[in-house]
Order: C-alpha cells, then sequence, then structure tokens
C-alpha cells in the first residue's frame, strides 16, 4: 500500500492506493512520486487520516512538507515524521522513521506492520500552531 500524506498544520492523507505489484512507484525527493504506468487501486479512508491495513501488509509513505504560513505562524523549517512501535513492533525497510521534512520537500519511508492495532503516526517539531492536530492512524487487523 502507499499513501501520499501532506503536513500543512495537520495531516492529510490524499491519496492511498493498494499496489498490485512488486515494485514501489517512481520516487524524487524535489518533486514526490510517480504513479505512471503503476497498477492501483485507489483507497480512501472516510476521515482521511486513518489507514485501514492488516497486520503483516508493507506501507509506503511518500510525504510532503507544507509551509502552513498561510495558516499558523511559523516555529521552524520543517515537520518529522513518526510512528508508533506499539502496540507491535514495525520494521522499517526503507527510509527512516524520525526523519525532517522540509518545507516544500519530500521524504519516504517504508515499513511493514507486524502486529494487528492502531499506530498513531505524528509530526514530533512543533512547527506552527496547528501542531496539535498533525497525526493520524493506521489501524491493522
Amino acid at each position: 500500500m502507499t499513501a501520499i500524506v501532506f503536513e500543512e498544520g495537520g495531516f492529510s492523507i490524499t491519496n492511498t492506493a493498494y499496489l498490485n505489484q512488486t515494485s514501489l512507484p517512481a520516487f524524487s525527493a524535489s518533486n514526490g512520486y510517480n504513479l505512471t504506468g503503476v497498477n492501483y487501486h485507489n483507497y480512501k479512508s472516510s476521515d482521511n487520516k486513518t489507514v485501514y491495513v492488516n497486520t503483516g501488509d508493507t506501507l509506503t509513505f511518500y510525504i510532503h512538507g507544507e509551509n502552513a504560513t498561510h495558516t499558523a505562524p511559523l516555529y521552524s523549517d520543517h515537520h518529522s515524521f513518526s510512528i508508533d512501535i506499539l502496540p507491535a513492533p514495525i520494521t522499517v525497510l526503507d527510509g527512516q522513521v524520525g526523519g525532517n521534512i522540509y518545507f516544500n520537500s519530500w521524504y519516504t519511508v517504508t515499513f511493514k506492520i507486524n502486529g494487528p492495532g492502531t499506530y498513531e503516526f505524528r509530526c514530533l517539531v512543533p512547527c506552527s500552531n496547528g501542531h496539535s492536530s498533525m497525526y493520524g492512524n493506521i489501524v491493522a487487523a
């Protein structure tokens, strides 16, 4: 599964897709993801902040660090991305959990969900007044 997540005073999942192939979409840190030629089935959650998966699924998040100057004063020049490691540890397969996401740049991380439960993802950098809403959930069955 791949999920496109934008950080702008709160996470917003704009597109998720179940991929029916083994290779990931092309990715560039300056341009983001490219789904051209990729076979996928669109999937959206009801609240646009929750991704529903199965235990054992591999997820790739492509995250764009949005500059939230039009919604709140800034306290930083970047966001970050972190995922709970409980209720079961996740396995990071590519990228880094906890890395910085500078404004107007892209970031990617691929990880495997090893157990059922709800995993919260969030920004760890107090970036603006909207920081407290920068979280979402991965629910694994």
